[in-house]
């Protein structure tokens, strides 16, 4: 089963990246030294800002340090922070430093008290970051796009930027949130990934090619995450695929919300086609169609399957479906994004899986005799693709 952690739909936005200087633990450690959390009131912003020209940068950026190719580092993210307000990290793989791959983590989301009680029953969105870590450095991490070893993996000698997800937002929030006494949230994921970027700026000047991709929550903000990198390497092909998130559409209501609660407004990139733009009017879509709009370096594509139950059930939940099923959402929004002007090639795949890109048969799924890992290496080496649709799809309860 190709079954990882729960996703939400929201249109993510990219603000600034996460302050303090930014130091790299050794691969052996766990531990962290940052700054202080941000102060965590519900009205406690991070100051919109576009990634600074790699010349220009005025925060100290991640610094790398010397890494063998084959194995994990961790980086400490100083500034940056968790859901419970502990210290943020994330993980780098040496690779050829030309080809870099960010991938956004997945997992769920929170927006009450209730949901936000970290290690309460409702939650599920607080992935500990250091098993995430230490099972990276034992090899558990050895397996879709990220099984180095197998022949067939398209990215098998990229270097890699790993950006787990801890923060409940979608890696779209800009502030902390009180929600009671007792529960009080850093929705700062927006600044997480935006350390990714830092990171990229620093240690890989001269990327050529850059696939930004992620699964559930982290595959909802991938193309404006691509966004901003296609904006520091107007030369680089760069290249995002969405992996399970494809499902969802747009609630005003909802969106009017989940903004009052993690602050998507003060995040919104300032490229001009998001000049005036209504975060509440904005789906997951959207993010497609700004970024490619913006520029025209940036090629993007998606994953999903047909009855993703994952996706099903927060649909349902914030009535983001319209009352259709995960495929009818899959299909009307492909069909809006491509009204747009964008190219956007899907692959479909039979049944209510979630995401495929750390799943165990990421290099056996194939439909209509086409094999998803081929696919997705037509797709990164910038190759014309059909698209790839299930017509024996299954059911919604399968």
């Amino acid at each position: 089963m190709r079954r990882l952690a729960v996703a939400l739909l929201t249109a993510v936005v990219i603000a600034s990246a996460c302050g303090g200087d930014t130091t790299n633990a050794d691969p052996g450690s766990t531990t962290s030294t940052t700054s202080e959390p941000p102060t965590t009131t519900s009205t406690t912003t991070a100051a919109p800002m576009t990634v600074a020209e790699p010349s220009t940068t005025t925060t100290t950026t991640t610094t790398s340090v010397p890494a063998t190719t084959g194995e994990w580092v961790v980086h400490d993210a100083d500034g940056c922070f968790c859901a419970d307000g502990s210290d943020y990290q994330y993980l780098t793989w040496a690779g050829d430093p030309e080809k870099v791959v960010i991938f956004l983590q997945g997992g769920g989301a929170c927006f009450t008290a209730e949901t936000c009680e970290i290690g309460g029953p409702a939650q599920s969105f607080s992935h500990d970051i250091v098993a995430d870590l230490e099972a990276a450095r034992s090899g558990g991490f050895r397996r879709g796009l990220f099984d180095f070893d197998n022949p067939e993996n398209p990215v098998g000698d990229w270097s890699v930027i790993y950006l787990p997800y801890c923060t409940g937002d979608v890696f779209l929030g800009t502030r902390a949130h009180t929600y009671s006494d007792e529960v009080v949230i850093s929705h700062t994921g927006n600044l997480n990934a935006r350390k990714g970027v830092e990171h990229l700026l620093a240690n890989h000047p001269g990327a050529t090619h850059v696939f930004v991709t992620g699964s559930s929550a982290g595959a909802v903000p991938a193309p404006l995450v691509a966004g901003l990198v296609a904006e520091q390497y107007p030369d680089a092909d760069v290249a995002a695929l969405g992996d399970g998130a494809g499902g969802y559409g747009a609630n005003p209501v909802v969106m009017g919300f989940l903004n009052a609660q993690w602050g998507i407004a003060d995040g919104i990139p300032d490229w001009p086609v998001a000049e005036g733009v209504d975060v509440t009017t904005l789906g997951a879509p959207d993010n497609y169609i700004l970024a490619v709009n913006q520029f025209d370096n940036l090629r993007v594509a998606r994953f999903d399957d047909a009855y993703d139950s994952v996706q099903a059930g927060f649909a349902s939940l914030f009535s983001l479906s319209g009352g259709g099923t995960v495929l009818d959402v899959v299909l009307e929004s492909e069909a809006y994004i491509e009204q747009a002007g964008i190219d956007l090639p899907v692959f479909i795949a039979a049944g209510n899986d979630h995401t495929t890109m750390l799943a165990e048969d990421f290099y056996e799924l194939e439909e209509g005799g086409v094999r998803w890992v081929d696919w997705l290496t037509d797709f990164i080496n910038g190759k014309p693709l059909d698209d790839v649709k299930c017509t024996d799809c299954g059911s919604p309860s399968s």
